[in-house]
């Protein structure tokens, strides 16, 4: 679990990969969520993005494509493309 005041800016590659975290709450000061950040994620089933969030983009090789998941993005933020550009 990253606190909601987290001060933490990146999630690096390969940093979740493989757990069995279940649903993940990204705080408003990640910037940068790398590939495959939460590769071989099986078990994840929910991933929110904060309203107040200063994510700009991330691949979508960071999360286990081939599994079933939701991504709760604010929609103020939503443009897609190759990379989710938010």
């Amino acid at each position: 679990e990253i606190p909601q005041n987290s001060n933490l800016h990146t999630i690096k590659k390969h940093a979740f990969a493989g757990s069995y975290i279940e649903s993940i709450f990204i705080p408003p000061k990640i910037s940068k969520i790398n590939e495959s950040a939460f590769g071989d994620c099986d078990s994840l089933k929910i991933i929110e993005i904060s309203e107040e969030s200063e994510l700009k983009s991330f691949p979508l090789s960071a999360f286990d494509i081939h599994s079933k998941f939701i991504i709760m993005i604010p929609s103020s933020l939503i443009k897609f493309n190759h990379y989710i550009d938010i």
